[in-house]
């Protein structure tokens, strides 16, 4: 099977920003890596911004949409070490 034709690995990740900071940073340094490693990535940000400009460059699948926003879910078990993460629906605030 020719390279190009191989089945590649995907992920869809979801983010709360379009800026440069802090968690910002984590997830274009971990779209770096999996495109590096062959992974196509796609991420749903609810704006254009500076993270958008830079995912774009590495050639990241971009979905713009403002009425999508990523929050945690309160962890009502703490002896469990797990963070769930829900996706809510603001109506398009």
């Amino acid at each position: 099977m020719s390279k190009s034709t191989e089945t590649r690995e995907s992920v869809l990740l979801f983010h709360q920003s379009a800026d440069l900071y802090g968690s910002s940073r984590t997830l274009l340094q971990l779209c770096q890596g999996l495109v590096s490693r062959g992974w196509r990535c796609g991420v749903v940000l609810p704006r254009a911004g500076p993270l958008a400009d830079k995912l774009h460059e590495l050639g990241v699948a971009l979905f713009l949409d403002g009425s999508v926003l990523p929050r945690r879910a309160v962890q009502r078990d703490r002896s469990k070490p797990v963070i769930e993460v829900s996706l809510t629906h603001d109506g398009g605030r």
